[in-house]
Parts: structure tokens; sequence; C-alpha cells
């Protein structure tokens, strides 16, 4: 009779030492995919730091090509309106000349 009771007490041990094992193995996978969640933030946020700055390196540029129209723009309008003065200078140097 006591070897029932001895048998039954080592086989609840490897009962409880399995499970045991099992739960420890399924509490490391939520802590492993924690960890690489983790990492997976850290890379995406420096990806973000990357992509914010190349942005406002291109905007920087875009406002300084803006400018650089606007004073091309406002060039060629000073230009557009000295033309006639000077296709009238021509001309009256032309005529007195002939």
């Amino acid at each position: 009779m006591g070897m029932d009771v001895e048998a039954e007490i080592i086989a609840l041990k490897q009962r409880v030492d399995a499970l045991e094992g099992s739960f420890g193995f399924l509490t490391e996978q939520p802590k492993g995919v924690h960890r690489q969640l983790i990492a997976f933030e850290a890379e995406t946020r420096q990806n973000f730091k990357r992509i914010d700055a190349r942005l406002e390196k291109l905007e920087a540029g875009l406002e300084e090509a803006r400018a650089d129209r606007q004073a091309i723009r406002a060039e060629m309008n000073k230009r557009f309106d000295e033309l006639p003065g000077l296709v009238g200078d021509v001309v009256r140097e032309v005529l007195r000349g002939a």
C-alpha cells in the first residue's frame, strides 16, 4: 500500500514539473516578443528621425528655391519694364545714323 502512495506522489511531482516547464516556456515567449517590440520601436523611432531630418532639408531647399524663383521673376519683370525704353533707344540711334 505504501508503494501506491509513493508512486502517486512521484507521478504527481512529474506532472507538476512538466506543467512548470511548460509554464516557464510560455512565460518566456511574451518576454521575447516584448523585447522584440521594444527593439522594433527604437528602430522605427530612429527611422522616423532620419526621415524627419531629410524632410526638413527638403523643405529648406524648397523655400530657398521659391525665394530664388521670386528673385528671378522680379528681375525679369524689371527687365521687361526696361525693354521698351531700350528698344526705343536703339531705334532712335539707328535712325540718327541713317
